[in-house]
């Protein structure tokens, strides 16, 4: 499939409406750097840079930060309600489960998975990567799969019912519930898959 061609395609009227809903993995407990998603970048800390991206988004409906119900993490909890933005507080552990519960409650349609560590997202990307999804009736769309973009830039979207299929699917798989598209990633022949190549 080209690239070009995809992207010259616009929707301009959904043939049926999509909640995108953009989820935000965070914790204030990561081994390697504890309290990443406050460490300040322009006085700001870099959750709000994320969540300040994808506010450019023109496809993305919904914003929820999903955090873990960890007393740690009730500063992102009332960081997220100080801000304006959904939170979502879930297992600390199996983070595949956390994203499907938040996704569920929002009735999404389509997740854009976003991590909280990685401020200079593009939306534009982003909302390509969306459109690419609904024209096409994709199960997912990435630009890492091979990876294609610079560091920082990778967009992942993937359909609700491929979220359902990976969590029903891979109840015992610790590798894979701490990251939730790898079951795609390692199965591609049982998904309906686009990379985005440059």
């Amino acid at each position: 499939m080209n690239y070009l061609m995809l992207l010259s395609t616009r929707v301009t009227i959904k043939a049926e409406i999509m909640n995108v809903v953009a989820i935000i993995q965070a914790r204030t407990g990561s081994t390697r750097l504890p309290n990443k998603v406050f460490c300040e970048l322009s006085g700001k800390p870099l959750l709000y840079h994320v969540v300040q991206r994808i506010r450019l988004s023109s496809e993305i409906d919904k914003i929820v930060v999903a955090t873990t119900t960890s007393k740690s993490d009730d500063s992102i909890d009332n960081w997220a309600k100080e801000n304006g933005v959904s939170c979502f507080r879930g297992s600390e552990e199996n983070v595949l489960e956390r994203y499907y519960y938040a996704a569920e409650k929002y009735k999404a349609d389509l997740i854009v998975r976003i991590t909280a560590d990685d401020p200079f997202k593009d939306y534009r990307i982003i909302d390509n990567a969306v459109r690419i999804m609904q024209e096409y009736n994709l199960d997912f769309v990435c630009n890492n799969s091979p990876v294609s973009f610079p560091e920082g830039l990778d967009v992942e979207v993937l359909s609700m019912s491929s979220l359902t299929k990976i969590i029903i699917k891979i109840q015992q798989q610790k590798f894979e519930k701490e990251h939730v598209t790898q079951h795609i990633h390692l199965n591609k022949d049982k998904f309906n898959i686009f990379n985005i190549h440059k």
